[in-house]
């Protein structure tokens, strides 16, 4: 993974969802947007998704939502976002969406799930939920003080850099590789 840094503003315009169309996230939208969006918009704020999710969730309208659709450049798409979400519930495996948050260096929001797969030796790079009111106080508390966003995003940062980075990734297999030759 090589993602650039993106930057925290001093005030959040937008919590955002990337995702696929699957089932799964098609349900944490549903459980976001009915329980958990509606103690935390307020004017000026808008909830983006993102993602092919997007065709499946036509019908439901709600104050600040802005389905985006699929969008081809990932970097613009996450520069438009100030703090992620992935409430999903249920899935295996690691979640792909968790570690594009952290790799652009922006604050996220998930739940134990949406955890699940991340190497947990060092946690403080994200924030968990997984009921509809610690959620939205995670959300509250990222919308209202900048410098727990920042020192979120910082940390998930070098989080990424740490445990998703290429020499992370392939770094041991590289050096086996080189070895035999």
């Amino acid at each position: 993974m090589d993602f650039a840094k993106k930057p925290v503003r001093a005030q959040v315009g937008s919590i955002g969802f990337v995702a696929s169309g699957w089932i799964a996230n098609v349900h944490a939208m549903k459980w976001f947007l009915e329980d958990i969006w509606p103690l935390v918009h307020r004017p000026g704020l808008t909830f983006e998704i993102h993602g092919h999710i997007c065709r499946l969730l036509t019908d439901i309208s709600v104050p600040g939502l802005v389905l985006k659709g699929y969008g081809e450049d990932l970097d613009a798409v996450y520069g438009s976002i100030d703090i992620v979400i992935n409430p999903i519930r249920a899935g295996a495996g690691l979640k792909i969406k968790s570690v594009e948050a952290l790799g652009n260096g922006l604050p996220l929001v998930t739940t134990t799930e949406g955890a699940r797969g991340l190497p947990a030796s060092e946690m403080p790079c994200l924030l968990i939920a997984d009921d509809t009111a610690a959620f939205a106080a995670h959300l509250v508390d990222l919308i209202e003080d900048v410098d727990l966003r920042q020192n979120l995003a910082q940390s998930a940062y070098e989080y990424a850099r740490r445990h998703f980075a290429a020499e992370a990734c392939y770094g041991s297999l590289l050096a086996e590789i080189n070895r035999t030759l």
